[in-house]
C-alpha cells in the first residue's frame, strides 16, 4: 500500500520564525523569473556605477534606480510571507536577511519533513552500528 500525505504536496506552510508566526507560500515560476531580470537589471547598474567615467548625476540616477529595483525584489520575497497583518513584519524579515539566507530559508522551510527523514534515517543507522559495537 502507498501511503500518500497531502501535507507535502502544499505550497503553503505555517512557521515560527523569531517568535512570529508567519504562512509562506512557496516563490511561484512569476515571482522567480521577476527576481531573475530584477538581478540583471541591478548587475548592469552595478557595472555602470564602477565605470571610470561616471558623472555625478548620472551616479545619483543609477543608485536611485539601484534602490527601486531593490524594493522591488524584496516586496516580491515579502509577499510570500503572511504574518497576518499589513506585511510589515514580512518586510523587516525578508529585508534582514541576504539573498542566500532567504533561500536556504525558504529550503529549511519547504524541505523541513525531508530533513527531518534524513536525520531519522542517520540515527537509524547510527543506533544500527553502535548495537553491533556493543555485540562485538
Amino acid at each position: 500500500m502507498i501511503d500518500i500525505s497531502t501535507n507535502k504536496l502544499s505550497g503553503r506552510k505555517k512557521v515560527l520564525i523569531d517568535g512570529q508566526e508567519y504562512v509562506v507560500r512557496r516563490l511561484g515560476a512569476g515571482d522567480e523569473l521577476a527576481i531573475s531580470q530584477i538581478l540583471r537589471q541591478l548587475n548592469k547598474l552595478q557595472k555602470k556605477l564602477t565605470a571610470p567615467d561616471l558623472k555625478s548625476e548620472q551616479e545619483a540616477k543609477f543608485e536611485e534606480e539601484l534602490n527601486v529595483l531593490q524594493e522591488r525584489a524584496l516586496k516580491i520575497y515579502a509577499d510570500t510571507f503572511d504574518d497576518g497583518g499589513d506585511g510589515s513584519k514580512s518586510m523587516e524579515l525578508v529585508s534582514r536577511l541576504t539573498y542566500d539566507e532567504r533561500t536556504e530559508l525558504y529550503d529549511m522551510i519547504f524541505n523541513a519533513d525531508k530533513i527531518k527523514e534524513a536525520e531519522a534515517e542517520q540515527a537509524k543507522e547510527g543506533d544500527g552500528s553502535e548495537a553491533k559495537s556493543a555485540e562485538a
